[in-house]
This record gives C-alpha cells, sequence and structure tokens, in this order.
C-alpha cells in the first residue's frame, strides 16, 4: 500500500537542501533560513517516523485508518502549499544564471523578502512558524496511534492547520478571509488511504458528538462519528507558535486551546497561564555543534504506566514537550498552579510498549555534558548522583532554553530542592559582567559565549538574595554580531537595542524598554557601560 509519506519526506527533504543556497547568499537571513532548514529536516524525520509507524503494524491501526488520512489530508495540503511556494522562489532564482541584476531580476535577498512578506501579510504567518505547526501535528498524530495525546490537545493542533489552510487557499481563490470555511472533503470510495483531498469551501458543521470523557480522543480510539473539522479561528485569536523543534520548537499541547466562538477570545479557560509557554517560541536560532559526540536519549527510570493519569488528576497542566529522535522520545514538563510543583515526564517507546517515566524536578539536577543535558538524581545506595535521563540537543538554543527553563521551574517550586542537587552548565565563557538597573532592581548582566557553538548570548539573574542564580531572560544575539548598527548608546549609562528577543523566565517581568518602545540597558555605571560596548566590538573583530 503506497502511503506516500516517504515520498512527501524526501519532497520536505528537497526544499531544506534548496534553502541552503539562500543560507549562503543572506547573511542577515542566515539564523532564520537555518532555523527553518532545521524543522523541514524534522518534519521529514516525523514523515518517515509515522509511515514506519503504519508500515510496521498496520493491522493494529486499520480502524484508525479514517481518522489518520482525513489528518494528514489536512496538514499535507497546507504543507504543500507551503513548499510549492519555496520552491517558487527557487525557480525564481534560477533566472540568474540567464540575466543579470541590472535587467530587473530580483537577487537572492529580494526573492527572500518577498516570500516572507506572502506567508507573513498576506496569510498571516511566516515559514517557521507554520512549519512548527506542521511538525507539531505530524508528532500528535504519531502520539494519537499511540494513545497518549488527549482530545484538547488534537483539537488545538487541528484549529492551528484549519486557520493556515484557510488563509491559503482564499489567496488561491481570492475568497476574502471572513468569508472562508472549511468542511469535509465529499464522500468517496479511496483507491489510497492517504490521497490529498482539497476542502469545499461551505458553512461549517456542528459537531455531532461531545469529546469523551476523561479528556481522550474520540478520534484515535473506538469507532465514533464522522470527522468533523473545526471552525477556523480569526487570527487575533492565535497565539505564537512553541517549539521546540526542530524536532521543534513548538509544542502542541502547551499553549492554550483555541475558542472558535470569538475571533478576539484569547482566554485560557483550560489552563492556568505560564511563563514556559512563551519559551519555546520557535524565534530563535539554530546553532548547530560542532562536536556532536555524546550519549544517545535515554532514561533509567522506573517506568510508571499510570503516570499520566496520576499527573492529570494530581492538579498539574502541561507547560512545554520537546521531542528527540525524530518523534519517538517526548520529554514533558508539568506544573501545579497550587504550589508551583513542577514534573517531568520521558516518554519512549521500547519495543512494543510506550514507557512512561516522571520524576519531580526539585529532585533533579541538570548537568551539560557537550551537546548532552544529563538529568541526574542522588542514588539510594551511595549518595552519589547518578544518570536519571540523558537528552541529546541538535542546537545549542534549543539546549540553553530547555536547561533554563528547567533551573527556573526547579528554583520556583514551593517543594526546596534536595541537597547537592546543583545545576552546572559548563562550556560557555563568560565575555563580559556588569550590573544593570531595572526598575530601583540591580540584576547581574553577563555576555555568553559557547565555545563549540560559537553561540553568543545574553543573560540577567539576581544581583544578590536567594535566587541570585536564576536566570531572569536571556537573548540570543549572534546575528547581531558585524552589525554596527543593531546598538545605540543614549547618555553615559544606557544602551538601545534596534532589535532583540528576550526569552522571560518568570511570570509578569517585562525587560526595560525605552520611549521609542526599543528594548534598553540601563548600567548601574559608566564604567560597565564603556565595558560592555568595548567586549561587544572584541566579539565582532573575532
Amino acid at each position: 500500500m503506497d502511503w506516500s509519506l516517504a515520498e512527501q519526506a524526501e519532497a520536505v527533504t528537497d526544499v531544506a537542501a534548496g534553502l541552503e543556497v539562500f543560507r549562503n547568499e543572506i547573511p542577515d537571513a542566515e539564523a532564520e533560513i537555518s532555523g527553518s532548514i532545521t524543522i523541514l529536516l524534522d518534519i521529514a524525520g516525523a514523515l518517515r517516523a509515522l509511515h514506519r509507524e503504519l508500515d510496521l503494524d498496520l493491522a493494529r491501526y486499520r480502524r484508525l485508518l479514517g481518522t489518520i488520512e482525513r489528518d494528514l489530508d489536512l496538514v499535507m495540503r497546507s504543507l504543500d502549499l507551503t513548499l510549492s511556494a519555496v520552491k517558487g522562489m527557487f525557480g525564481r532564482s534560477a533566472q540568474r544564471r540567464y540575466r543579470t541584476a541590472y535587467a530587473g531580476i530580483p537577487l537572492y535577498p529580494e526573492l527572500w523578502d518577498d516570500l516572507c512578506r506572502e506567508f507573513e501579510i498576506d496569510e498571516g504567518l511566516s515559514l517557521r512558524p507554520r512549519l512548527e505547526r506542521y511538525h507539531s501535528f505530524i508528532r500528535g498524530i504519531i502520539y494519537a496511534l499511540r494513545g497518549i495525546v488527549p482530545e484538547e490537545d488534537m483539537n488545538y493542533l487541528r484549529n492551528r492547520i484549519n486557520w493556515l489552510l484557510g488563509r491559503q487557499e482564499s489567496q488561491e481563490l481570492e475568497i476574502p478571509f471572513n468569508q472562508l470555511s472549511i468542511a469535509p472533503p465529499e464522500p468517496r470510495t479511496p483507491t489510497s488511504p492517504l490521497i490529498y483531498q482539497t476542502y469545499r469551501h461551505v458553512n461549517p458543521p456542528t459537531p455531532l458528538h461531545p469529546p469523551l470523557p476523561g479528556g481522550w480522543s474520540s478520534s484515535y480510539f473506538p469507532a465514533q462519528a464522522p470527522y468533523v473539522p473545526p471552525q477556523v479561528p480569526r487570527p487575533p485569536g492565535i497565539p505564537p507558535s512553541l517549539s521546540i523543534s526542530t524536532d521543534s520548537a513548538e509544542t502542541y499541547s502547551s499553549m492554550p486551546t483555541i475558542s472558535t466562538q470569538s475571533s478576539n477570545n484569547n482566554n485560557d479557560n483550560h489552563r492556568p497561564r505560564h511563563w514556559a509557554r512563551k519559551i519555546f517560541d520557535g524565534r530563535h536560532g539554530a546553532t548547530r555543534f560542532r562536536n556532536t559526540a555524546g550519549q544517545a536519549n535515554k532514561c533509567l527510570g522506573r517506568h510508571e504506566p499510570a503516570a499520566y493519569e496520576e499527573l492529570r488528576t494530581g492538579g498539574f497542566v502541561k507547560v512545554f514537550d520537546d521531542s528527540f529522535d525524530g518523534g519517538e522520545t517526548n520529554v514533558a514538563i508539568y506544573w501545579r498552579p497550587s504550589d508551583h510543583r513542577a514534573r517531568v515526564l520521558y516518554v519512549t517507546r521500547e519495543r512494543a510498549r510506550v514507557v512512561h517515566c516522571c520524576m519531580p524536578l526539585t529532585a533533579l539536577c541538570a548537568r551539560r555534558a557537550e551537546c548532552c543535558l544529563q538529568l541526574c538524581r542522588i542514588s539510594r545506595e551511595d549518595g552519589e548522583l547518578e544518570l536519571w535521563a540523558n537528552l541529546r540537543f541538535p542546537t545549542f538554543e534549543r539546549m540553553v532554553l530547555f536547561y533554563l527553563t528547567f533551573v527556573a521551574m526547579k528554583r520556583q517550586d514551593w517543594t526546596p530542592p534536595h541537597q547537592g542537587l546543583n545545576d552546572w552548565f559548563p562550556g560557555e565563557k563568560e565575555e563580559f559582567g556588569g550590573v544593570t538597573e531595572d526598575d530601583g532592581y540591580q540584576h547581574a548582566f553577563r555576555i555568553w559565549r559557547d565555545r563549540d557553538s560559537g553561540c553568543v548570548r545574553l543573560e540577567a539573574t539576581a544581583h544578590r538574595g536567594p535566587m541570585k542564580t536564576t536566570p531572569i531572560w536571556t537573548a540570543f544575539v549572534t546575528q547581531y554580531i558585524g552589525s554596527r548598527t543593531w546598538m545605540t548608546r543614549l547618555g553615559s549609562k544606557v544602551i538601545e537595542f534596534m532589535d532583540l528577543h528576550p526569552y522571560v523566565f518568570t511570570n509578569g517581568y517585562k525587560p526595560p524598554r525605552g520611549l521609542g518602545g526599543r528594548f534598553e540597558l540601563r548600567f548601574l555605571t559608566r564604567h560597565d557601560c564603556d565595558c560592555f560596548m568595548e567586549t561587544f566590538q572584541a566579539i565582532r573583530i573575532r
């Protein structure tokens, strides 16, 4: 049976290879294009993983084929339109072989800017976030097959793809978006379960059945009523993507469920807000490690079959997750609003079973080992540290965000950590250290440069007190090295940034901005401000 998934994976890989040329030709967009390439390769890996899953045990999922087909039809239709637009950009760039720039043919940066405008302005979502959505949805299908995805998560994923597909098809047909809805395909006799269909533009029907009790998906478990795609939400209600992915950057269940009743409803009625949901937004770079030697992803913890149900009944909500090994392994952090308790859930597949391992963050410490983070616990036998889980990261930014999120949530837990569980992140060189002021509070401010990947980031922590080792915010600035216009000095102790994307690790805090809305650093002394400027200049010269 031809599932077309392997062929689609190859098509995605080809587009990733084509973007390599643009990355080399557009230094200013290198980080953005590199991130898109990484996510494309992760999408290809997820498609291959789904292909293997179905190919190895098709009989097991035969009763689910209708739902699988419809979900893949939804994501592949949107993915095909996106890939076609990118390949169209490749075709236009090929004209450079026959004409010169003086004949009016756009150069690589102009072609890239045109594509970005088409995606972001005409269709409402730029390339990287939409790739994150595709990857999250395909991962969601895989995990739904394994029985570990709640109904609200799959509905949330469908909502987001439906919204994007509606924008894409309205552009194709020149239909005003507010007049567009998506309905199920016409009944047909399929020749293959995964032939892609185009949706008709009609008024959306009303769902026939509510979700199953307990939060489990009625789509991927016993017989259900005919599939009804959710109504398309309008753009203002769409939150930014998270994932991680690269396997991702984007997480499908760490975001609020979208209401389909109001275009302005941005409330999270199902999960309390937590800052960690904003961390993996896919806007960071994708700096790969030079040294990729390290242990494979693994967990040595005890299998707990009821771990997910215990977290749910215990009042925990998932605030973010990340996937590894092409979606074969998923690591999520859960949080309980009542006491800020946090737990990590490691889910993977071993042979014919799904393994769940769960630990409180306060019973672990995170330590970097080259391109891996090792989560360690205290051994009951000798009281020494022993490995609980090893996580191998493809990019430096993902590792840092995971590490800082882990550390911040562990320190914000109302239950103090066990003695001896000190977190450690070696491998970075402190290029600068000084003190900044923010609304009467003093922050320790540093520039870190990773020796392996070369990535440069800014970081602020409390200057004094028990939380001085807890991160407040970080920002990756490698792409600005070499730019002479990125930052401007305002007076003797203030620096303004033309562009900065800080990741904040606490609720309610916002880094300071000036009157023009741009981010500012306000140093305690002129000497610190001088040293910061000199240090950044020195990094630029290297």
